[in-house]
């Protein structure tokens, strides 16, 4: 096929906008992303589009997209993330081979010039129903390694009652608290397997300067300043009097999509110190009842099947149900 190759560029967004929502159509993914939203994506510390993309264009529609983002940090293996797509219409033709051909040498390159000390991994994934990329992926070598759900609740019922807890206030997202919520986000998901720290602007362009964040939906759990620390030990206090935090996100993308407004929890942790209180179920609360009073109509998360906090239960007790699960597959080179 006479298909232009070449990396992605900033004009590019309306064209990759199309690209997304005609293979949403078809994989189910959950994903959409408005040209905002992807001029967010665009424009990530860690995304390097002239050499970590790599785009295929029919005339002026894409049909196959890839990207490569490196990591905040790496220890023995460097899992660089690789996300690609091939537009239904253009599949079985051998654009996904050539995605899967060019990722593992641009990734190099890269890799070299961040930790050249570091082995070189590649971490991508599908839809547990796409068993047609699943058999690509690993006719090139890729391995499933992990299992994430996509949970979902619908806000029509009054959720469950917010909780007291001794020594801890749940309270709305505070602005000047947010490079507190920022450190309390690295400690509380360093257990979590495959995640890296947030640097300070990869976290300003994921929520504080981003188009999808709602400050409104979002919460912050804090060590009373009357009552001691709230069980939490000396360590806690190197980040101020905040122990958890629920960042939610609204596309609007999915609105249009689906009808539907619905809250999307980006993150919810808590400090290690002070699990088992609680607390994460009370933030959690917090945001259904404020997406409701605000009209949305469901709320969503994702979570890591294996989760070591039992974050799965804790969704399950709460009303959520899984609706979808994401395979995470890897291959080191």
């Amino acid at each position: 096929m006479d298909i232009a190759w070449r990396a992605l560029m900033e004009e590019d967004i309306p064209a990759w906008a199309r690209f997304g929502r005609a293979v949403e159509e078809v994989d189910r993914e959950d994903e959409h992303y408005s040209e905002a939203d992807l001029a967010e994506i665009y424009a990530e510390p860690l995304f390097d589009p002239p050499r970590g993309s790599l785009a295929g264009f029919d005339g002026d529609e894409m049909v196959a997209f890839g990207m490569l983002r490196v990591r905040s940090e790496a220890d023995e293996i460097h899992r660089m993330g690789f996300d690609g797509a091939v537009h239904p219409a253009y599949r079985g033709r051998g654009l996904g081979t050539e995605l899967l051909r060019w990722a593992p040498e641009a990734a190099r390159a890269l890799h070299e010039e961040r930790y050249p000390d570091s082995r070189l991994g590649l971490s991508t994934g599908c839809m547990s129903t796409n068993q047609a990329a699943a058999a690509l992926l690993e006719r090139f070598g890729f391995k499933p390694v992990r299992y994430y759900h996509g949970m979902r609740i619908a806000l029509a019922a009054e959720p469950l009652h917010v909780h007291s807890i001794e020594g801890i206030e749940i309270v709305p997202y505070a602005a000047e608290l947010d490079e507190q919520v920022r450190l309390v986000k690295n400690a509380s998901f360093k257990d979590h397997w495959g995640t890296a720290k947030t640097l300070l602007e990869q976290w300003r362009t994921a929520y504080l300067d981003s188009v999808s964040f709602r400050p409104d939906l979002s919460f912050i759990a804090l060590r009373s300043e009357v009552g001691g620390n709230g069980g939490a030990d000396a360590e806690t206090e190197g980040f101020g009097r905040v122990v958890g935090l629920a960042m939610t996100k609204y596309f609007e993308a999915t609105t249009t999509a689906t009808g539907e407004r619905e809250a999307h929890i980006a993150l919810l942790g808590t400090l290690r110190e002070v699990r088992r209180r609680g607390i994460a179920h009370a933030l959690l609360a917090s945001v259904l009842h404020a997406a409701r009073a605000a009209g949305f109509d469901a709320a969503s998360l994702g979570v890591d099947s294996q989760n070591p906090t039992g974050a799965l239960g804790i969704y399950e007790r709460i009303g959520f149900t899984v609706k979808d699960t994401w395979v995470n597959y890897q291959r080191e080179y």
